[in-house]
């Protein structure tokens, strides 16, 4: 097995993923984090839980579900 797919199998089983933002989110985000005294990634992580768990990502969820198609 090659290191890629090592690697790629090990974040599919931890639910992890690989994101590319914009230097200003970057930027925002190391400021917040460190302004809240903690790591950026732990930010991130509550900031897309948080996401997950709105009543509008709980509504493309449904219609997802229902075969909604995707605009």
């Amino acid at each position: 097995m090659s290191m890629v797919n090592a690697a790629e199998s090990m974040a599919q089983e931890r639910n992890q993923v690989t994101v590319t933002l914009s230097e200003k989110a970057m930027e925002e985000y190391r400021l917040v984090a460190q302004w809240l005294n903690m790591p950026v990634a732990t930010l991130m992580r509550q900031a897309l839980e948080e996401h997950h768990q709105s009543p509008s990502f709980g509504a493309l969820v449904r219609r997802a579900r229902e075969g909604g198609e995707q605009s």
